[in-house]
């Protein structure tokens, strides 16, 4: 039997040259990190730290209440090819973005979950990647 699993779920975009307002715009809605190429790098909290960013990154948190699997999670992101989400990707990726769904994962002792072979399939259509941070708990 599977435990719910302890998750959280981004949309995490990176550009080359493209200032993270515009990836905002595409998306609109807040995100939690938005540094745009060549900008000073700075802190969370303002102060200026030496080099610039070399590429923009944009994060944008994704809401996983209802979900308790990351498969779930991810199979629902994707059943709906028209949904504004995917159609905002779309855009991204045509605009040569590199937009990957970042799971942090917490669970229970010797578990797991499965990737499907019509979810890798509808995965690899959206053009995203996947991005993994996974720790163990008892």
């Amino acid at each position: 039997m599977k435990t719910r699993f302890l998750f959280s779920a981004s949309l995490r975009l990176r550009h080359p040259s493209m200032g993270a307002a515009e990836i905002v715009s595409i998306f609109g809605r807040e995100p939690k990190v938005a540094q745009s190429a060549h900008e000073p790098r700075m802190t969370r909290t303002g102060k200026v730290l030496p080099g610039r960013y070399e590429c923009t990154y944009v994060v944008f948190p994704l809401d996983i209440d209802g979900y308790d699997f990351p498969d779930e999670f991810l199979s629902a992101h994707l059943a709906d090819a028209g949904s504004a989400e995917q159609l905002a990707i779309r855009r991204a990726v045509g605009a040569g973005c590199s937009v990957q769904y970042f799971f942090g994962i917490s669970c229970p002792g010797n578990s797991g979950f499965e990737l499907s072979a019509s979810l890798i399939e509808a995965v690899q259509k959206s053009s995203v990647s996947l991005s993994f941070d996974i720790y163990g708990h008892e």
